[in-house]
């Protein structure tokens, strides 16, 4: 793990069989994990070692902050340079597939992108399903049984509001999840094909001109 210290490290262990991707995409998908946390400076490090019939995944531990106190134009100066990072970050074709408040972490000095999953299909639990959380998902993927870029993008919008507003949630996730998979039920105000044309920076600029500013 080079210069980490074993107890600044987050480890897992995840088995070869139940990543649900062909073995050399796990690969290549590690190996792309790898370069991306030496050129992304919101990447915490990040190492993948291969035995036998697992993987053992070790990453920088980052120790989160609360925000709570920042003011609102604090806030915004910390999710622009993220949104510009992941706009970056996209068009190396890096897809993370579960931006959520847990996966984003702030330790005063920037936000971080962590949990960098080996596949972005596994078996969980017993279960085989893509890696993400309900119901942060497009319509498209949804449809299309994959994670691609829109699903980020859907993942940040809701990321954003929670850390301007602790207080905020979607209300019975469960129902909502339900309302996509069977009605293809949008949920913003603009139809959702015109918002997955817009980037992370004009996502977050129209959040804070539709919800704070």
């Amino acid at each position: 793990m080079g210069s980490i210290l074993e107890d600044l490290i987050v480890e897992k262990t995840y088995l070869l069989e139940d990543l649900i991707v062909n073995p050399q995409q796990v690969v290549k998908r590690c190996q792309f994990i790898e370069e991306l946390c030496q050129s992304f400076d919101f990447l915490p490090e990040t190492h993948f070692e291969f035995k036998e019939d697992r993987i053992i995944y070790r990453q920088q531990k980052i120790t989160k902050q609360n925000s709570n106190h920042m003011s609102s134009e604090e806030k915004y100066s910390y999710l622009y340079e993220f949104a510009k990072g992941l706009d970056q970050l996209s068009k190396t074709g890096f897809i993370h597939g579960d931006i959520k408040t847990a996966n984003v972490l702030f330790n005063k000095e920037k936000l971080w992108l962590v949990d960098l999953e080996p596949a972005l299909r596994q078996r969980r639990q017993g279960r085989i399903t893509l890696i993400y959380t309900p119901p942060y998902i497009s319509l498209n993927d949804l449809k299309n049984d994959r994670l691609t870029h829109e699903t980020d993008k859907i993942g940040f919008y809701f990321f954003v509001q929670k850390f301007f507003d602790p207080t905020y949630k979607l209300e019975n996730v469960h129902t909502l999840m339900k309302k996509r998979i069977e009605e293809n039920f949008e949920l913003f105000t603009i139809p959702e094909k015109r918002f997955l044309l817009k980037s992370f920076e004009e996502i977050l600029d129209h959040i804070l001109n539709n919800f704070f500013f």
